[in-house]
């Protein structure tokens, strides 16, 4: 009776230890699962955040570089037969813009007055008149050639282009010495064909 008792009593101990066993190793696959699923989530957070703030920097990169692309343009002048490229930067005024060599031009004292670095004799400059007579007053005494207005005076060849708009009439004239219209009298003309009026905003 005795051994019975023990043998019943080992059978018991053995199946407690194997059932202790069991629930340490069913609540380790839980908890394994729990912190393997949190860590996931986690990770896809981290990965959520990541790709948010690194596509926002390449939107403002590549905003800012189209932005200065849009500000340079590459001028090509003939001079004695043979193309000459630069690079022109966009400056604006009242109303208009104009693209003009970077490095190269100087504002003078007008806001919408321009002269070489080199040569205060090469200069552009913009103005504007609300209506014709005003136009014809400005521009008496000079003489058009090809639809261009020219006139000569004190060494200086003076040219204005004349420009209609909605808003009124835009003169931009430019000069140079005489002796230099075969250079820069061709470089002033690419200049002056990037000048642009800027739309008036409707009310």
């Amino acid at each position: 009776m005795k051994k019975e008792s023990t043998k019943a009593f080992q059978t018991g101990k053995r199946a407690g230890i194997m059932l202790c066993a069991f629930l340490t190793v069913s609540l380790w696959v839980l908890t394994g699962c729990s912190d393997t699923k949190n860590d996931a989530g986690a990770a896809d957070v981290f990965s959520e955040n990541t790709d948010d703030g690194a596509g926002s920097d390449v939107l403002e990169t590549s905003t800012a570089g189209e932005q200065a692309a849009e500000n340079m343009m590459i001028l090509t002048i003939i001079k004695s037969g043979e193309p000459e490229e630069k690079q022109a930067e966009l400056v604006t005024g009242e109303g208009f813009s104009i693209y003009l060599p970077t490095d190269e031009w100087r504002q003078m004292d007008g806001a919408n007055h321009w002269c070489t670095v080199i040569n205060q004799d090469v200069q552009i400059w913009v103005e504007s008149y609300e209506n014709d007579n005003l136009k014809e007053e400005a521009l008496s005494g000079w003489q058009s050639e090809e639809g261009i207005l020219v006139k000569q005076q004190d060494g200086l060849l003076y040219k204005a282009h004349v420009h209609e708009a909605e808003n009124g009439v835009w003169c931009v004239f430019y000069c140079c010495p005489l002796e230099a219209e075969e250079g820069w009298g061709r470089e002033l003309s690419v200049i002056v064909d990037t000048f642009s009026i800027e739309k008036v905003a409707e009310m």
